[in-house]
């Protein structure tokens, strides 16, 4: 799960369709995995995954628009593991 705050004094519009949480695990190639739509708003937003949940090395939010990425605070919840059937590391 993702959650986070957007400010109180801020128009939601400028994040419709602009910010995005992605994953990746070169840094370079990144997935979405959320989209900020009109249900967004202000105080905390909370995103889950029950089927196709993240797995990657990086993650951020990232901004297509002036004001898109202003967040005033971000949670991760989840469990570190290694994604592997290797028998050893």
């Amino acid at each position: 799960m993702v959650k986070y705050f957007l400010p109180v004094d801020k128009d939601m519009t400028v994040y419709d369709d602009k910010l995005k949480f992605q994953g990746s695990n070169d840094g370079s190639t990144w997935v979405d995995y959320h989209t900020a739509d009109g249900n967004t708003h202000t105080g905390w937003n909370y995103v889950s995954w029950d089927t196709n949940k993240p797995k990657h090395r990086f993650y951020r939010f990232t901004g297509s628009g002036a004001n898109s990425c202003v967040i005033n605070e971000a949670e991760l919840h989840g469990v570190e593991a290694i994604d592997s059937s290797a028998t050893t590391y």
